[in-house]
């Protein structure tokens, strides 16, 4: 079995739990890490592709330097964009909704949910058998 690099873990991590672990620098007080401007931009950051950040991380983020923030950025975007397909060209399932709609929409319905849930990422298709 392979052994999982710790980025790896960290992006599970934020795009499964929304968890993110930011290091508390006690030594620092609030107003010696990044300015209001600078954590007000990075939640805006956030909330372009559709994330929030929490009282508790934002007040982790004030003890950040800005190099850290900007790492930290420049790391979370492009992993919260893969997480919610910003990074995928969206094809609608019934181009002519509410009109040519299948007469089996249960199963379809079935067959996407059990995809979704039991079909690992880059392992064949649960029903048709390719990749």
């Amino acid at each position: 079995m392979p052994v999982a690099s710790a980025n790896s873990v960290r992006n599970l991590l934020l795009t499964r739990s929304g968890l993110l672990s930011v290091a508390a620098k006690e030594d620092q007080l609030p107003h010696g890490g990044s300015s209001e401007e600078l954590i007000l931009a990075f939640e805006l950051e956030l909330g372009a592709v559709g994330f929030v950040v929490s009282k508790r991380l934002r007040r982790r983020l004030t003890s950040c330097s800005p190099q850290e923030l900007s790492e930290l950025l420049a790391w979370m975007i492009p992993a919260l964009v893969a997480h919610v397909g910003g990074n995928q060209k969206h094809t609608p399932l019934f181009r002519k909704f509410p009109d040519g709609i299948p007469v089996n929409t249960v199963d379809l319905w079935w067959s996407k949910v059990l995809v979704h849930f039991f079909q690992g990422d880059n392992q064949p298709c649960l029903f048709c058998d390719q990749n």
